[in-house]
């Protein structure tokens, strides 16, 4: 299932990134306890999600993402939050109540717009270990289900 906040006509301007560098938009991490912690590594599969509180398609699918991080722990592939709200206490509430032990980052609305030319939310970015874009998921989606590992299993398979 598809949850997504824009139009159709929108699609095409997020296929214009695949290729392209990830920007890395400035962001300060949300320290808690376990992996969020420290940085993770840049230099492998990055699966970094753009979200905020006050998505409802978004909360829905962040325990997903964290099923997902369970399901690959032992690959390359490391899952990165991207929080835009600007309560921090909303977001430590939401991932504290929610068991989201993933590393989190907070970053300003207008500079993760500015950056991606983002207006959607939730938008996840598949970025490889060159820090190339190859996919952008718009929208919600089934993190954890068998067909969602399996493409993101075989997207990084054949790119690598």
């Amino acid at each position: 299932m598809l949850l997504c906040s824009l139009s159709c006509s929108d699609q095409p301007r997020y296929a214009e990134l695949i290729g392209k560098q990830w920007p890395n938009p400035p962001s300060q991490p949300l320290f808690f306890t376990g992996a969020q912690n420290k940085r993770p590594a840049d230099n492998g599969w990055r699966l970094i999600n753009l979200w905020a509180t006050w998505c409802e398609p978004c909360r829905k699918e962040m325990p997903l993402l964290q099923e997902l991080a369970n399901q690959v722990k032992p690959t390359n592939l490391s899952i990165q939050l991207i929080s835009v709200d600007i309560d921090l206490n909303l977001v430590k509430e939401f991932v504290l109540q929610y068991d989201i032990s993933l590393p989190i980052f907070i970053s300003p609305q207008e500079v993760i717009e500015q950056s991606l030319d983002n207006a959607a939310y939730p938008a996840t970015y598949l970025v490889s270990p060159n820090g190339k874009i190859v996919k952008v998921y718009l929208g919600a989606r089934e993190w954890s289900s068998e067909q969602m590992v399996t493409e993101l299993q075989n997207i990084m398979r054949s790119e690598s």
